[in-house]
């Protein structure tokens, strides 16, 4: 595997980590009011109701612990990927692939940040990779 697939991952990984904990929000914002029936006295509305609820809830927990399994692969590449990028000597190159590959940021919003053009963000990211590719590859 090479250094720009083994970044593709950790992005991969991030993209899931976000889709899974959206789908758990989503999820818990819509049982708000529906476990509670003020009418009878705060109570919940009856054991099939419970049930439901009691199975959203499991589903919910479900996906945060997926999330959580997914997390803890992310934090071990991270950890690699910042190990290979600390070895860069270029400071400019260094803080592009921080933003990119350890915080998520996009090329858009790199550039905008380091006041420079995409295309040039563009392009000193793959001469990074480049570098960290040597050396990649000799392990």
């Amino acid at each position: 595997m090479t250094f720009r697939e083994y970044l593709k991952e950790a992005e991969w990984l991030n993209e899931q980590i976000l889709e899974i904990l959206d789908k758990a929000n989503l999820m818990r914002n819509n049982l708000y009011g529906r476990a509670v029936n003020y009418e009878n006295g705060g109570t919940t509305s009856g054991s099939s109701a419970d049930d439901a609820l009691g199975k959203a809830l499991a589903k919910i927990m479900d996906f945060e612990k997926s999330a959580d399994v997914l997390i803890d692969q992310l934090v071990e590449k991270k950890i690699v990927i910042e190990k290979h990028i600390l070895k860069l000597t270029d400071v400019k190159l260094r803080r592009i692939l921080e933003k990119k590959y350890l915080l998520f940021e996009s090329n858009e919003k790199i550039a905008a940040d380091l006041k420079y053009s995409v295309n040039h963000v563009y392009k000193l990211k793959n001469q990074a990779i480049r570098i960290i590719e040597e050396v990649w590859i000799q392990n």
